[in-house]
């Protein structure tokens, strides 16, 4: 019986992947699409725009066409209907930032191996002591995908019975933004830690939003909330955290929530109980390891049992694949 011999096919699509990526990663660090705008361009006349040597930059212009970013006719590149939309600088939906802010995380990944062998992260990533000339970059980079999560619950759920909202972690105050201005008689009080705090009070501020958002500076991993509130909403917060912290979370939640109010566990950061579905999320978590002490994403199980725990019931997976569950009335 003959045994045919595998070829590596895999180790090359896996290492032929990282190529396209990092064109992406120069091309928006070069902000070469923004040039683009205007139409047609040859290398030349990109390399001028950008200020940067023709022949260093014309492999990158074909490395961006079979990335899908560019495309090109005769000598002339331009910019493909997405990155028109999402990679020209100033237009209203420009990802650069949020690009960015990835880039960085792939640095953390690359650390993986030591993070490992070590037992600690290699590239952690602690609120509480990051300088404020990186968090708050860090923070403006997430606040527009933190909206667009915001405006989709608020499509997706009905917030009209709830008259105060609890935004547990949210950063830039985005989600808080978005829901209040869904529904004008909801109030949002965003909490985080005294780091994050002044950053979300001035994207708040920028928004036009402080009559609606309010801003409140408490560890709530460390102690219950000073306050009371109709619903909660836990965006991408749960994973930061250790299993011990996150049960102690929706616990000190718990109490702060009124008779017959909700929580929201968003962002769709849930792995089955299998913990090999979905496989974008399992292949994501390698990235937890290098940038939190404890954290990584956490089963299905692993997030009704702490809800559970915690006092919640009629626990459910949204249509957004994150968690809702009811305080009881009595």
């Amino acid at each position: 019986m003959t045994v045919s011999t595998p070829r590596p096919e895999i180790f090359e699509q896996l290492s032929d992947g990282v190529y396209r990526g990092t064109a992406m990663k120069a091309g928006v660090q070069l902000d070469l699409f923004t040039p683009l705008k205007d139409g047609p361009m040859s290398a030349g006349q990109i390399a001028e725009a950008i200020g940067v040597d023709t022949l260093k930059l014309r492999p990158l212009l074909y490395a961006l066409v079979i990335a899908g970013l560019l495309v090109v006719e005769g000598d002339l590149f331009s910019n493909t209907a997405e990155t028109d939309y999402f990679l020209v600088r100033d237009r209203p939906d420009y990802m650069g930032e949020r690009l960015e802010g990835y880039f960085e995380l792939w640095n953390a990944i690359l650390k993986t191996t030591e993070s490992i062998r070590s037992g600690k992260p290699q590239a952690k990533m602690d609120f509480a002591v990051m300088p404020k000339d990186e968090l708050e970059p860090f923070l403006r980079g997430l606040h527009w995908n933190t909206l667009r999560v915001g405006r989709a619950l608020a499509k997706k759920y009905d917030f009209s019975s709830f008259r105060t909202l609890l935004d547990v972690g949210g950063g830039s105050g985005g989600l808080a933004i978005a829901m209040t201005e869904a529904y004008p008689d909801l109030q949002a009080t965003v909490v985080d830690l005294p780091s994050v705090t002044p950053i979300t009070q001035s994207i708040v501020a920028e928004a036009g939003a402080s009559d609606r958002v309010q801003v409140m500076t408490a560890d709530v991993v460390r102690e219950p909330l000073s306050s009371s509130f109709d619903v909660a909403i836990l965006k991408s917060f749960i994973n930061v955290l250790s299993p011990e912290q996150a049960r102690q979370v929706l616990h000190n939640i718990s109490q702060g929530i009124n008779p017959g109010g909700a929580i929201y566990i968003a962002g769709g950061l849930a792995l089955d109980n299998s913990r090999l579905s979905p496989p974008d999320l399992v292949t994501f978590n390698i990235l937890m390891i290098n940038v939190y002490d404890g954290g990584q994403l956490y089963t299905e199980k692993e997030h009704m049992d702490w809800l559970t725990e915690a006092g919640f019931e009629d626990i459910q997976r949204g249509p957004d694949m994150g968690f809702v569950a009811r305080k009881p009335v009595s």
